[in-house]
């Protein structure tokens, strides 16, 4: 009994971390090199994954990528008006943020990219 609860644990550990493959790795590794003192949230733009980026500093803005690291919009206060793009982004998960951040927020590295 004992062995068949362990050959169960195995295969749903194997099948949670084979789950866990990074989408889009190159990318999300180009633009951490960009963002490594930032933040990077992946979000849905019209059915495809898109990353939206910022840098650790106040009222910088952020840029969107999409899912091959192409710059596709700009959102910045300073910017009137932003790209369209920033305000239709959905189911958003912030997958890395650099620990002693502007926002007081948690550090994030979903992906280990800081390894």
């Amino acid at each position: 009994m004992k062995f068949q609860l362990s050959l169960i644990f195995l295969f749903l550990l194997f099948a949670y971390c084979h789950k866990q493959q990074i989408e889009n790795k190159s990318t999300l590794v180009a633009l951490h090199k960009i963002y490594v003192n930032g933040e990077i949230t992946a979000c849905t733009y019209e059915g495809a994954r898109v990353y939206q980026c910022a840098l650790n500093g106040y009222d910088l803005g952020s840029k969107i990528y999409d899912q091959d690291g192409k710059l596709i919009g700009t959102c910045s206060i300073w910017k009137a008006p932003a790209d369209q793009i920033c305000n239709t982004l959905e189911e958003c998960e912030v997958i890395y943020r650099i620990s002693e951040n502007v926002w007081n927020l948690p550090g994030i590295d979903k992906y280990g990219l800081g390894n």
